[in-house]
């Protein structure tokens, strides 16, 4: 073997010589023990493709030979190898052709580049990591600006709350004592007045007389005012309600009211195995108070009142209060009617004043002092078809 042989066979690099139809007419010895392939099995015999991977062969036939053809040369192509055992050799190949009188030969050098091909996959995942980091971080960052966001906002509105909790205080003070004293005066004036009938015509007594009942209307919806603001202060404890026993003792509460029977319909069969979780005091003052509203607006040509209730169990949206949120589960539904022309027949207001309470002269809280409730039980309250319905938050077995 001449040296320059020698040096071609044994140099640490990859020496391949392709002939123009594509097959392997010279390869070193180095490049052959590193593929794991015989002389015999190479040379003449294969085509530079078959040594390729997939993906080497589509850019070798795509790429690769068209621009050598074009250009004559061509450096720094990245070609993968397979060895005969079919592990993957990426090889960095400079590639020139040379032409004989009829035909050509390509000549290829290259080298092997495994630990720089490591080394770009490190990279590469390097990269990906430094990205994923990056983007956490643009998360994290952009979790605590809205953090700081929120926190502003409950900032605010806790400002809000306690310059309204400051303002609740002023007003109860108001209503328990400030209003309440003028009104007292009134009455003892108005009282002291219409003990003199003697000195007075009937026309002043009849003046007197609407100034008593001005100023009693006047005290009583004070009192309903102060009993309704003093809810904002009630801490809401909940337990067990056993719905039947509430009632009960309701019932018992309004035994002195003649002409008057409160039917709880049975619902065992429907409310049986479910418990609902409820304030006992909350709810008892909600039967009170809406009793007596009812009581209070029936017509007068109803000699005797039977008010009925119900219970059942219906699905209702728990975010009745948040725009475009829904969330159906079990709630308890109290349904309210009453005989003869109900009080709810026409659409009753659940506000605190609205103007047709003070065209009809009918100052009464009752309905806004219900709803309050119900809120405070994560409930609604509506009315339909003569029917009053309150839901009341979750029922669950």
């Amino acid at each position: 073997m001449n040296e320059w042989q020698n040096v071609y066979h044994k140099a640490p690099g990859y020496f391949l010589s392709i002939s123009h139809e594509n097959l392997i007419v010279r390869i070193n010895d180095f490049f052959l023990n590193e593929l794991g392939f015989s002389r015999d099995e190479v040379i003449g015999r294969l085509r530079v493709e078959e040594l390729l991977t997939v993906g080497g062969k589509i850019f070798f036939q795509t790429h690769v030979y068209p621009l050598v053809k074009m250009k004559r040369s061509a450096n720094e192509i990245y070609l993968s190898f397979l060895t005969k055992d079919k592990r993957e050799i990426p090889v960095l190949l400079n590639i020139s052709i040379e032409d004989f009188q009829e035909n050509y030969e390509i000549h290829c050098i290259g080298l092997p580049i495994s630990r720089r091909h490591n080394f770009e996959q490190e990279l590469i995942e390097a990269r990906k990591i430094a990205e994923k980091t990056l983007q956490e971080n643009k998360e994290v960052i952009n979790a605590r600006t809205e953090l700081e966001r929120v926190k502003k906002a409950l900032e605010r509105q806790l400002r809000t709350l306690s310059q309204k909790n400051s303002h609740q205080i002023e007003l109860n003070k108001v209503l328990s004592h400030d209003l309440q004293e003028p009104l007292r005066k009134i009455g003892i004036f108005s009282s002291m007045l219409s003990g003199q009938q003697d000195n007075l015509n009937d026309k002043v007594l009849e003046t007197i007389d609407k100034i008593f009942e001005s100023s009693s209307k006047v005290r009583e919806l004070l009192d309903g005012l102060q009993r309704y603001n003093s809810l904002d202060s009630k801490n809401i404890e909940l337990t067990e309600v056993d719905l039947s026993a509430l009632i009960q003792k309701i019932k018992e509460n309004f035994s002195g009211f003649p002409n008057l029977a409160i039917v709880f319909e049975d619902q065992t069969s429907v409310l049986d195995g479910w418990r609902y979780q409820g304030d006992n005091n909350l709810l008892s003052s909600f039967f009170r108070e809406l009793l007596t509203y009812i009581i209070r607006y029936k017509k007068s040509q109803v000699d005797f009142l039977t008010i009925k209730i119900s219970a059942d169990i219906i699905k209702s949206n728990v975010y009745a209060e948040t725009k475009d949120q829904y969330l159906y589960e079990n709630c308890l539904r109290l349904t309210f009617s009453s005989d003869g022309e109900n009080v709810f027949q026409s659409t009753p207001t659940f506000e605190l004043f609205d103007r047709s309470q003070l065209l009809d002269e009918k100052m009464d809280i009752s309905l806004a002092f219900c709803k309050k409730i119900v809120q405070m039980l994560n409930g609604t309250i509506s009315t339909q078809a003569g029917k009053l319905y309150a839901i009341f938050g979750t029922i669950q077995q």
